[in-house]
């Protein structure tokens, strides 16, 4: 059915009131047509079979679960425990995409190493004889993931997103009279969401970047300036403070995972708890190109 859908396509373009002569499209999907995504994901489905390896021990497991490899839209993110694992897995991407003429944005691609503490990275990664750029740090579906496994990079750079959307609040309160409490209603819409976001897994870090940014709020709307102490303005305010919202999120994220138990989810938090639980690290080095 898609493909008789296709088969013809015929445009023409408007310009200045007047229409162009029609021409037929032969690439792309129609304007305003909602398949292109799932058209991506028939085309990709078979990616994760053509990666699977025999070596298991060399790839990241759960439970005897395989995970090499992440999807989400043409965000393509591979796993391995070694050098050698994460060259194969470039090597098996690079011969699918050549069998259905994909092309990989190499520019885009970044290799990150995890590790406890700075450590030298000594390796090579080539995708098409093209040498990888290993980084400290990618951000992957909004959120920065810093090669140490801490988040302090991380509630930095929500702070300075949502600096920005703060800013454009205050000329909104300076334009339109708001009650106070619509004024808080509008920052948690606006300028929370974005403080907020991925803090289930990033909250528990002390984030002061992320607190300052609600102070300024709270003593932009009571008019009052720096020397007050913020004990009190929060407390004539009545809002919270960033930091009581991450927990309740975490806790609310928490009590999702161990009641309904999501597979492989609810297998990382049994890992994670049996680590903490016997002293240990949960910085496993791990190899990924996003």
């Amino acid at each position: 059915m898609i493909k008789s859908i296709y088969a013809t396509v015929r445009l023409h373009v408007k310009t200045d009131g007047e229409f162009s002569e029609v021409f037929e499209n032969i690439f792309g999907v129609k304007q305003g047509e909602p398949l292109s995504p799932l058209i991506f994901i028939f085309f990709i489905n078979d990616i994760a079979g053509e990666l699977e390896t025999n070596n298991n021990d060399d790839f990241v497991s759960v439970n005897g679960i395989l995970i090499h490899l992440l999807l989400f839209a043409d965000d393509t993110v591979l796993f391995g425990k070694t050098p050698e694992a994460l060259q194969l897995l470039l090597d098996k991407l690079l011969k699918y995409c050549s069998k259905w003429n994909i092309e990989v944005n190499k520019d885009k691609t970044e290799i990150i190493v995890f590790r406890n503490g700075w450590q030298q990275v000594n390796h090579s990664w080539y995708y098409v004889k093209h040498e990888l750029k290993v980084m400290n740090s990618f951000v992957y579906l909004g959120n920065l993931f810093h090669y140490n496994g801490k988040f302090q990079q991380t509630q930095k750079r929500l702070s300075q997103q949502a600096n920005k959307g703060l800013a454009s609040l205050f000329n909104l309160f300076k334009m339109l009279y708001t009650s106070t409490q619509q004024k808080c209603e509008m920052f948690d819409s606006l300028v929370g969401s974005i403080l907020c976001y991925g803090s289930e897994i990033w909250g528990f870090h002390h984030a002061n970047d992320i607190e300052q940014v609600h102070n300024k709020f709270c003593r932009f709307v009571l008019k009052v300036g720096k020397n007050s102490p913020i004990c009190a303005v929060i407390g004539e305010l009545g809002h919270l403070p960033m930091h009581i919202i991450r927990k309740q999120r975490i806790l609310k994220y928490w009590l999702k995972i161990v009641t309904k138990k999501p597979p492989i989810v609810f297998d990382v938090y049994k890992m994670l708890v049996n680590d903490a639980e016997n002293g240990k690290t949960t910085g496993r080095q791990m190899f990924v190109p996003c």
